[in-house]
């Protein structure tokens, strides 16, 4: 019976949340305006950070324990995916080095941002239906659920409460169950509750009162 465990849902959802940002701060970014200026930035350091970490995530729990288990042919998706987040950088180095002189360059920021955005969608959807469905039919919920406890134990502080900003407001209210009591059984109370207070200021009031409810059982 293949495994319930999606392992690739919570980052992609993550992902798809701030590159839709990025894409839209790219669009309604005025050069004029530092503030609009300085949110593009931030966004897209977020999602910087997050591509990186999520490039390794992947080679390690996804693509290492794959070539062990499967005889699909994987090199072309970890080609594609490396030339993708080596791309980036170049992508995003007007907006982080804040080189932009115009409006006519923030405007074809813009557009070179939506090309990227077009590909690495493609290329989730493409792991999404092909690689998590394989990983799910090679490997047991508890095996998933380690590899999702092992990634999150070895993230440094900060970069999880990125991933959480991201991923928890994209989520459903079960997924994010499933992940958080998962996690708060495998760390201590405070370092569990700095966790919730971030999440609690990337949710909307009612969202997150429904999680918290959820998970105290009140």
């Amino acid at each position: 019976m293949p495994a319930t465990i999606r392992p690739l849902s919570p980052p992609h959802k993550g992902l798809r949340n701030a590159l839709g940002l990025l894409s839209f701060y790219s669009g309604n970014c005025d050069y004029a305006d530092l503030a609009s200026v300085q949110r593009l930035k931030e966004c897209a350091l977020d999602f910087h950070a997050l591509c990186i970490d999520h490039e390794a995530n992947e080679e390690r729990y996804v693509f290492e324990p794959l070539t062990q288990r499967s005889e699909m042919n994987l090199e072309p998706w970890r080609n594609e995916h490396k030339e993708l987040h080596n791309s980036l950088s170049d992508l995003l180095h007007p907006i982080l080095n804040s080189t932009i002189q115009s409006s006519d360059e923030l405007y074809q920021q813009h557009l070179d941002l939506s090309i990227f955005h077009a590909r690495y969608l493609k290329l989730m959807h493409w792991e999404d239906t092909v690689i998590e469905p394989l990983m799910q039919e090679l490997f047991s919920d508890a095996e998933l659920q380690g590899h999702q406890i092992a990634i999150m134990q070895k993230t440094t502080s900060d970069l999880l409460l990125l991933w959480f900003k991201y991923i928890v407001p994209s989520r459903q209210l079960s997924e994010n169950l499933q992940v958080l009591t998962a996690y708060r059984a495998s760390v201590p109370s405070d370092q569990f509750d700095i966790v919730m207070r971030q999440i609690e200021q990337a949710m909307d009031p009612d969202s997150f009162q429904a999680l918290d409810r959820a998970l105290t059982g009140s």
